[in-house]
Order: structure tokens, then sequence, then C-alpha cells
């Protein structure tokens, strides 16, 4: 089964996919690591989807730049101008890209609920994480890893290749890729891929239960899972 959607072919023989909005009926493909194209050439390749949950929109996409030195930069799903040959080409100078906000995953640690100390604040035993991890801190307090995502709205969750896709019972695989519908932006599906077999599977969002730090949840059973169509690229 392959999915698609409507495209118009321009007189040089080229095709350009209908933009968001402007009455497309099936979904768009939005392959991770997929190039992106500013006005004036390549400027770097999709990396994350950001998401609503409360209204499964996809409102941004995270475009990382640079080879050695990467930056991502989260732009938003309006700046995007048409989707061809799989790749995604915005509207915008890539010297432009630099405004946009940088995506960063940012790790700390912040006292167990319920911890109390006469001596110390909560802001006192707050401290950010490093490669040496607690080679600095004084005293064992207890304490929870918590993540931020900076450059991205608050309660907003970002679906990246390799995000974890989580069955009732055990595990389903990891996205590959992520359908939204065009006319929406709100997702329709995602194909997961199962790694041993090499097989993808497409999944509709109303099996989606939730999408956090965990990856993302399903309300299906693997075996459900299995029984899904599955996603040919080439067909």
């Amino acid at each position: 089964m392959a999915v698609s959607i409507d495209t118009d072919v321009r007189r040089d023989g080229s095709v350009e996919t209908p933009v968001m909005g402007e009455g497309c009926e099936l979904p768009i493909n939005f392959e991770i690591g997929a190039r992106t194209h500013c006005e004036d050439g390549p400027c770097g390749k999709l990396v994350r989807l950001v998401v609503d949950p409360a209204t499964d929109d996809v409102t941004d996409i995270v475009v990382e730049r640079g080879l050695f030195q990467k930056h991502d930069r989260v732009v938003p799903i309006g700046a995007i101008q048409r989707m061809e040959g799989g790749e995604i080409h915005l509207g915008v100078q890539s010297s432009r890209l630099a405004d946009y906000p940088e995506y960063r995953e940012v790790e700390f640690r912040v006292p167990k609920v319920g911890w109390s100390s006469s001596t110390h604040r909560p802001d006192d035993v707050r401290y950010w994480m490093t490669s040496y991890h607690d080679a600095n801190v004084k005293g064992v307090v207890p304490a929870s890893r918590q993540r931020v995502k900076e450059g991205v709205a608050f309660g907003s969750e970002v679906i990246g290749r390799g995000t974890k896709v989580h069955c009732v019972r055990g595990g389903a695989g990891e996205v590959d890729h992520v359908l939204v519908d065009c006319a929406e932006g709100q997702i329709t599906h995602l194909v997961v891929k199962r790694s041993l077999r090499n097989e993808y599977h497409i999944i509709p969002v109303g099996l989606i239960l939730d999408v956090g730090e965990g990856g993302v949840t399903l309300s299906a059973t693997r075996e459900e899972v299995l029984a899904l169509p599955l996603y040919n690229p080439r067909s």
C-alpha cells in the first residue's frame, strides 16, 4: 500500500505538491531526514516534527544545519512552500534560518517531590548535567532527572526518527515517517519501522494514546499492529 498526495505537473515536467491549506486531500509524507531547501539552495534536513498533543496539529519542523557544528532551527509549518520529490522547500532565504529559535534538549536534576531540608532550598540543589555528571556535587540529594525542550512552545511534543513506539504490551518499533493532512496540518498516520524484519507499518493517529518523553504509546496490541497495512514507498 503506497501513500501519496495529489500533485501538479508543471510545463517543464517537474512535479509540485500542493501547499498545506490549498485543498489537497491525501497526507503529506514527512520523511525524517528529508533534504530541506531554502529559496537560495539546500539548507539542511528535517530531523523532527513539533506536535500540539491536544490537537495532533504539526506546528513546526526542526531543520538541522551544519556538518560538524550542528544547529537545529524550529521553523513554523507555514514556511513550507511546497514538497517536491520527497524534499521540503521553504519560502525563506537560508540566511533567515538563524532568525528562528534554536531547538535544544537540556537535562538537569531537581529534588524529588517531598524532599525537604532545613539548610537547603530546591534552588540550591538544582544543577545542570555535564559530561562529568556528579563530579562537582557536594552531598547526596534525592533527585529526579528532568528534560526541557528549548525553542518550542511549552507542552509541545517532538517526534523524530527513532522515536520509540510502544504497544499495550511491548514495543512496536520506531517512527520513520509521519503522514500529515495537508489541508488541516494534523497527523493522520505514523509509519513505524520494525528493525528486525525491516517492515514498515502504517498506524492511524486514532491508535495513539500519548506522545511523551518515553515515545509514542498506542492503544493497540502488537498483534493488532502487525495486522495493519504495510507501507511500501515503491508501489
